[in-house]
């Protein structure tokens, strides 16, 4: 099965926040933070965190939305409910 052009750009976004929010990166970011401990009255680390948890979170429901394989109702089968079995037991 091919991977459509939206899975691709899902999947990059997801993969770079999670690069984002890792140690390596981080510890750049806390450079910086060690500067500038406040931005906009926030800590500067926790507004790095929360944005790019923002950024995956967004993916995803835009992804729910919007990708045709990630649509549950694609198939659109009636649910038929299969005859109960008799448990009683005993030669009946």
């Amino acid at each position: 099965m091919r991977i459509s052009r939206g899975e691709i750009i899902f999947y990059a976004i997801i993969i770079i926040s999670v690069i984002m929010v890792n140690p390596p990166i981080m510890w750049m970011v806390n450079r910086h933070a060690m500067e500038n401990p406040l931005t906009f009255n926030f800590p500067t680390i926790w507004l790095w965190l929360q944005f790019w948890y923002f950024v995956m979170i967004a993916s995803f429901l835009i992804s729910a939305i919007y990708l045709k394989r990630w649509r549950c109702f694609q198939d659109a089968k009636e649910i038929v409910p299969e005859p109960k079995m008799n448990l009683e037991g005993g030669g009946k």
